[in-house]
């Protein structure tokens, strides 16, 4: 339930800013509150799978062999690279260093690395427990 709720905060909140992004270029009341849900929602993204991946123990053997697979295996250059740095850490970076007030294309950016970080993630997780 968490994983559901984590995963489309900030889904809706990237999704929501690129809409509000190409309907209106301007500044909207709305905007503001969607940065910082999304900004809030990666945080706490990136603080649940570092838990669940690197710190806490695997309760069966298959969750262990997946997490290894994951940590250091095949999926490791993936899940480190694109759904922790490139799609957690750096739209999270910018979104707080520019705050809510960021040109158009830095937000578009954070929204695109956000979504690409999520996708990432959906895929190693499935592709691990395979």
């Amino acid at each position: 339930m968490m994983r559901l709720l984590r995963r489309n905060a900030w889904i809706g909140a990237a999704s929501l800013l690129l809409a509000s992004l190409a309907v209106s270029p301007g500044v909207q009341p709305i905007r503001p509150l969607l940065v910082w849900i999304l900004a809030g929602s990666l945080l706490l993204h990136i603080v649940i799978l570092l838990f669940e991946n690197v710190l806490s123990p695997s309760p069966t053997r298959h969750h262990e062999l997946a997490v290894q697979t994951i940590r250091r295996g095949a999926y490791a250059p993936l899940f480190w690279g694109v759904a922790i740095a490139g799609g957690g850490i750096v739209p999270l970076a910018a979104i707080v260093t520019m705050g809510p007030s960021a040109p158009a294309p830095v937000t578009i950016a954070a929204s695109l690395l956000a979504l690409a970080g999520g996708a990432a993630w959906e895929y190693i997780w499935v592709e691990a427990g395979q």
